[in-house]
């Protein structure tokens, strides 16, 4: 889907210059609004964890290493 079909389909809640700044961030971004992850999930048809990923180990799988 295009930036373009993003913005459009999100009803005006997603402007496309936010959308492009995603893009330009390889998809890494380190924070912003839970409505645009809101929106975003209603755009795509999916639930919001999808669109997350963490990157490294958790910290409990962290915690379990040490002992």
């Amino acid at each position: 889907m295009t930036a373009y079909r993003v913005a459009k389909a999100s009803g005006g809640r997603i402007n496309e210059s936010t959308l492009y700044r995603l893009v330009r961030a390889n998809g890494r971004v380190e924070f912003f609004a839970a409505e645009l992850l809101e929106a975003l999930s209603d755009v795509l048809g999916i639930d919001p964890g999808k669109l997350l990923e963490r990157e490294g180990p958790s910290p409990k799988a962290k915690r379990r290493r040490r002992r």
